[in-house]
């Protein structure tokens, strides 16, 4: 985690998003908190069947409507290591990013065939 920068007031830990089938890192990052905003961070769940559920991290403003996320003023690093499974194999991943990727909707939305 970098130094905080002056202006920011929040800290949002890095986070998997997935896209195209793929998981990304989209790296940490300090922010300046939108006046009246909340920051629900990501989540992924396995249900008692076995099925991973997938729920990204989102701002909302303070009547709970989605908004953009706030822009970073400063980037945390990352490693660039290796992602392992549960059987021991490398699971394919994309690069680190600093933006969150264009929202896409799946046929699937919530349910992911593999976990970061």
């Amino acid at each position: 985690m970098p130094d905080r920068p002056e202006g920011a007031d929040a800290w949002i830990d890095g986070e998997w998003v997935r896209q195209h089938g793929r998981w990304y890192w989209l790296l940490g990052r300090w922010v300046k908190a939108p006046k009246g905003a909340t920051y629900s961070p990501w989540v992924v769940v396995r249900a008692r069947d076995g099925t991973l559920y997938y729920a990204p991290s989102v701002w909302r403003d303070a009547t709970g409507n989605p908004i953009p996320p706030p822009p970073a003023l400063s980037y945390a690093t990352a490693s660039g290591g290796a992602i392992v499974g549960p059987e021991g194999d490398l699971e394919p991943t994309g690069r680190s990013i600093k933006i969150r990727p264009a929202r896409v909707v799946h046929p699937d939305e919530g349910k992911t065939d593999g976990a970061p």
